[in-house]
């Protein structure tokens, strides 16, 4: 199972979510909030419950956990095409240079992309993909 958790409050995260539901074409990955249920079952609880673990993505697959760059970029790599091959490129940077980029965009996301009052809540055509 291969599933991209975010921060539901996040415009940004939420817009980022669309984007990969958009390009996801086999429908293999699901997404779920860090703040639901499905966090709490599928990630140790040591990644829960601060205000930090909220700053990042979260990718679950293959029995591995990725966080920051390298869970959103790999979670682009899975869906292949173009995205796949962009993505591939990108992870050759090395890690801290590309962290350093995703925490100075997260620190500042709810002040440059806004916040939400409540999470994302899924369109009938996404009820199977959006986990609680």
């Amino acid at each position: 199972m291969k599933i991209l958790f975010f921060d539901g409050h996040c415009s940004l995260c939420n817009r980022w979510i669309d984007l990969m539901m958009r390009l996801d074409h086999k429908q293999h990955i699901k997404f779920a909030s860090l703040q639901g249920e499905s966090a709490k079952k599928y990630l140790p609880a040591s990644r829960l419950g601060s205000t930090h673990d909220l700053e990042t993505v979260v990718y679950f697959h293959d029995g591995q956990i990725d966080d920051r760059s390298t869970g959103a970029l790999k979670c682009l790599q899975d869906v292949g095409g173009l995205w796949g091959a962009f993505a591939s490129i990108l992870l050759m940077i090395p890690r801290p240079l590309r962290d350093w980029v995703y925490r100075g965009i997260a620190r500042y996301r709810y002040s440059l992309f806004g916040r939400r009052d409540t999470c994302r809540l899924p369109t009938p055509e996404e009820k199977d993909r959006i986990l609680n």
